[in-house]
């Protein structure tokens, strides 16, 4: 379970009408792991406590702009998460967690991009040898930003390109 703060400003003390609860709809067997990540890393976390065994209830407190807290719950059953909080002038909403990709498909990732970088690159570099004259050396260097590019777009879930298409929507979710 976490809870990150994405905006621009920091969300004060004041700003809470009471705690952020969240109703786990399971017991809760046990607080395994507490998080902050905040900056500076000296801002203390919330205060937070586990109510009625089921309701994980945070703050009032100050949350840093890009602080996330984490928590790792043991809980009884499968939990259904419902979100309880009142915020003055904050935008508050859920995200389902991103599923993790099956260790087959991050092998098939790198098999793939191994066969590309070879084809454009290293296949010509042992066929022909290193280049010789100048202008050799700008197409090698030409055919190794063809490779990037093409291995970037074939990263894209996971590389950059997906990080920038995933924060892009996450803005546009938070303006509707």
């Amino acid at each position: 379970m976490s809870i990150s703060s994405i905006g621009r400003k920091d969300i004060a003390v004041g700003a809470f009408n009471g705690p952020i609860s969240i109703d786990l709809g399971a017991e809760v067997l046990a607080t395994l792991s507490r998080n902050s990540r905040a900056i500076p890393k000296v801002v203390p976390a919330p205060p937070d406590d586990v109510i009625d065994n089921r309701h994980l209830c945070v703050g009032p407190g100050l949350l840093k702009k890009r602080h996330r807290l984490e928590y790792l719950l043991l809980v009884d059953g499968t939990p259904k998460p419902n979100l309880s909080c009142s915020l003055t002038d904050v935008e508050v909403y859920e995200v389902e967690p991103t599923p993790e990709r099956p260790v087959v498909a991050h092998i098939a990732m790198w098999v793939m991009v191994t066969l590309v970088f070879g084809a454009i690159v290293l296949v010509p570099l042992f066929r022909e040898g290193l280049p010789q004259q100048a202008a050799d050396f700008g197409e090698l260097v030409t055919r190794i930003g063809l490779a990037l590019l093409v291995l970037t777009g074939l990263l894209y879930p996971v590389g950059p390109a997906g990080a920038l298409i995933r924060w892009f929507k996450r803005r546009r979710s938070a303006r509707n």
